[in-house]
């Protein structure tokens, strides 16, 4: 799947010949799938709109508090994921959970984790791979972290150094990640696969794949290869949407999507010297997406070069893609602003896997219920100041990520760590792919550039409690009695809190709950 050949499709500016030759709005071919309306249902967070914004399971729920930063135990954040029914985390402590070898494993229904309720400057949860295999989730204010640091397998074989997505939704349904950050990914930052069904990725931060890190190809260690993908998501998934993030700093998959129905819309995506951004694929099989639709609507494409006329989009194996590509710009390193074309040709281009068709179609299919479309491309800035976790309290690694798409400055990383896992420099000696006398340095390898990321030793949060307060006089009285507003008490206090961190307005607790219930 992540192998599948690609052909470039460029989207050329208008010109008059273009708009000669651009499809008309008529639509042929297999007819989409399209959400249910969630008639009468209030989102998780107000005014959010989004396939997977409708799952609440704060509403009605117990409150477990985390009180500790240890990987499992009581108090633990793991204590609440492995937690039965509705639940909500809420956070007493600031600082880092670290799983060393151990995955992150959400895989019980119906949790809330509320990064917004923990004290400055919030929670890092660090393990290899994060995933979610489970329904009616909601993840907001996490900052989520892998590395090269560890392994727990056997360094000779094949699957010594894997995919270690940064966070991985899997088999799982109703997911909503609101203000989350996730970084350091090998092979992927945000990886969707298998059946997911309504997603949504809202106001977030995807970036800093690791490039030449530790992923083998065919277990040919002289194979490491340019890795640093950000975003796969599967043609086994229906409904995805991600609105209102910065996607930044990747060599590939920025992102990569064959959901069935893809909503791509106010984004900012920064690439270093790259003309290419979104791909779109099909697969054939049971099972598989073999014709998508697709909208990628009002982004901003930036890049660091001072001269482009086009963003390339990728389209892999055989199928149908039915795209609406309107209202996105380009931003160039010397500020000027390029719009982009409203629609592409019809192409159809011979693959050895097949047929493959991109078609422009009508803006009627993949449209999340509830959303407006954009009628411009998104400001930079209204992006960049509100995406993240805490972005009223960020930490340094957001900062750095935030001052330089806007200086156009940045590289793509190695290594999480200066010097790599030391056991690595005894596979690239001594293991297959390598022999002795061509092995690399570690240390050269994982050396990282000092042009763009100067603070890399300060970015990560202590593993040792940073901040802690108690949620005793915070927290409401009769949490889930409903509100006029038709959200829980418990809901508005999270609401409250939200503010709290993204618009930094008012004290995170009951008080701020107000008569209505908005929070």
């Amino acid at each position: 799947m992540k192998g599948t050949a690609i052909v470039g499709i460029l989207l050329c500016l208008l010109t008059s010949a273009v708009q000669a030759n651009t499809i008309s709005s008529d639509v042929t071919g297999t007819s989409s799938q399209k959400p249910s309306s969630p008639l009468g249902q209030l989102p998780a967070v107000p005014t959010a709109n989004g396939f997977g914004v409708y799952t609440r399971p704060a509403q009605d729920a117990d409150i477990y508090r985390v009180t500790n930063l240890e990987s499992r135990g009581p108090g633990s954040l793991e204590n609440c994921i492995n937690g039965k029914g509705k639940r909500v985390c809420v956070f007493e402590v600031a600082g880092r959970i670290d799983y060393g070898t151990a995955n992150f494993n959400i895989n019980n229904d119906d949790v809330h984790i509320a990064g917004q309720t923990a004290p400055f400057p919030g929670i890092v949860v660090q393990s290899p791979r994060n995933i979610v295999s489970a329904d009616n989730v909601v993840i907001e204010h996490i900052r989520f972290m892998s590395n090269d640091k560890h392994t727990n397998q056997n360094l000779n074989s094949s699957k010594g150094y894997d995919t270690r997505d940064t966070l991985a939704i899997e088999n799982a349904n109703n997911v909503f990640l609101n203000h989350v950050t996730l970084t350091f990914g090998i092979d992927g930052t945000l990886d969707v696969s298998r059946k997911v069904d309504n997603l949504t990725v809202r106001n977030s931060i995807i970036a800093l794949g690791l490039n030449y890190s530790i992923h083998a190809v065919r277990g040919k260690w002289k194979n490491l290869n340019a890795h640093a993908f950000l975003s796969l998501i599967g043609h086994q998934t229906i409904n995805v949407d991600i609105t209102r993030s910065i996607i930044a700093y990747g060599e590939g998959r920025i992102p990569r999507s064959g959901a069935k129905n893809f909503y791509y819309a106010e984004n900012v995506n920064f690439g270093t010297q790259r003309d290419r951004f979104v791909d779109l694929y099909t697969r054939n099989g049971t099972g598989f997406n073999t014709d998508i639709n697709v909208n990628i609507l009002g982004n901003v494409f930036i890049t660091d070069r001072e001269s482009q006329n086009t963003v390339e989009l990728r389209p892999g194996s055989n199928g149908t893609v039915n795209m609406h590509y309107k209202k996105n710009a380009l931003l160039l390193k010397n500020g000027e602003t390029k719009q982009l074309p409203e629609a592409s040709s019809t192409i159809k281009t011979d693959l050895s896997e097949g047929e493959y068709m991109l078609k422009n179609t009508p803006i009627a299919s993949a449209i999340p219920y509830g959303v407006s479309v954009p009628s411009k491309p998104v400001t930079e800035n209204e992006v960049l100041s509100l995406a993240g976790a805490f972005p009223a309290h960020r930490i340094p690694l957001e900062k750095e990520i935030i001052s330089n798409i806007k200086s156009r400055s940045g590289e793509i990383i190695n290594c999480y760590t200066e010097t790599g896992d030391t056991r690595f420099q005894i596979v690239l000696a001594g293991g297959p792919g390598y022999p002795e006398p061509d092995a690399p340095s570690a240390k050269d390898r994982c050396k990282l550039t000092e042009k763009g990321w100067p603070g890399w030793r300060k970015w990560l949060l202590s593993t040792s409690v940073i901040t802690r307060r108690s949620l005793d006089d915070k927290l409401p009285n009769e949490p889930n009695a409903i509100l006029p507003s038709g959200y829980t008490r418990l809901e508005a206090f999270l609401h409250a809190c939200s503010r709290k961190v993204e618009l930094n307005q008012g004290e995170c607790n009951a008080s701020q709950i107000d008569e209505k219930g908005q929070g």
